[in-house]
């Protein structure tokens, strides 16, 4: 499944773009559910540019097990494939 559309994720137009790796990170599987968060990177003409870049995604999926075998019942991904220091993800009142 890949997103819809990349230019929500990025917020200018993506144009022809490729998968070219993904990067497992962390995994955990249970007896009902699973997770997986990943690296994706793709190579895509953004913005209006003639020529490709690298972007990257951190993808984070869960998956229910079903009688048929494992369901992918939620996707998110977001351009923030670095850490991030503290500052930055502590909400001050």
């Amino acid at each position: 499944m890949r997103a819809k559309n990349l230019d929500d994720v990025y917020g200018t137009p993506v144009q022809e773009w490729t998968a070219v790796t993904a990067r497992l990170d962390e995994q955990h599987v249970g007896n009902e559910l699973a997770y997986t968060v990943e690296i994706e990177r793709y190579q895509a003409k953004v913005g209006g540019n003639d020529e490709p870049s690298d972007l990257a995604l951190r993808v984070t999926c869960v998956y229910r097990r079903e009688d048929d075998g494992w369901k992918l019942v939620h996707r998110h991904a977001d351009p923030r494939v670095d850490r991030q220091p503290a500052v930055f993800v502590i909400q001050r009142s």
